[in-house]
C-alpha cells in the first residue's frame, strides 16, 4: 500500500513538473488547429513582409513558426503570437491592413480555446511570450 501511494505520488509530481516545464502541449487537448494556425502565421508573415515590413512583428511571427515546427500545441503558439503582436501594436501602432487584421482576429479566437484566461477586454496575460 505504501509503495503504491509512493509510486502514484512520484507520477503526479512528474506530471506537474512536465506541465511546469512548459511541456503542456504534449498532452492531448481537443481540436487540432495545426493547419489553420500554420496558414494564418504564414499569411500574416507574407503580409507584413510585403507591406509594412515591421521588423518586430516579423520577429514574433518567425518565433511562432519555429515554435510551431518544434511541435508546440497550436493554441499556445496562437496565444503567444497574439500577445507578441498585441504588444507591438500597443507600442508602435503600425498600419497592418485588413487581411492582417482578419488573420489576427482568427488567431485570437484559436488562442482563447487554448485554455488561457482572458480578461473582459479580450486581452490575455501579455507576459505569455516566446522566449
Amino acid at each position: 500500500m505504501i509503495v503504491t501511494l509512493f509510486c502514484i505520488n512520484l507520477y503526479l509530481k512528474k506530471l506537474c513538473l512536465d506541465i511546469l516545464a512548459n511541456e503542456l502541449w504534449r498532452y492531448p487537448m481537443g481540436k487540432d488547429y495545426s493547419n489553420e494556425v500554420f496558414s494564418l502565421i504564414d499569411e500574416m508573415y507574407e503580409d507584413v513582409k510585403n507591406k509594412s515590413n515591421d521588423p518586430d512583428i516579423l520577429r514574433v511571427l518567425l518565433k511562432a513558426a519555429k515554435a510551431f515546427n518544434k511541435g508546440m500545441y497550436p493554441p499556445i503558439v496562437a496565444a503567444k503570437t497574439v500577445n507578441g503582436i498585441t504588444i507591438q501594436i500597443l507600442l508602435k501602432k503600425p498600419q497592418l491592413g485588413d487581411l492582417f487584421g482578419k488573420d489576427y482576429n482568427r488567431l485570437t479566437m484559436i488562442a482563447r480555446e487554448g485554455g488561457y484566461k482572458w480578461g473582459p477586454t479580450g486581452i490575455g496575460d501579455l507576459r505569455i511570450q516566446f522566449e
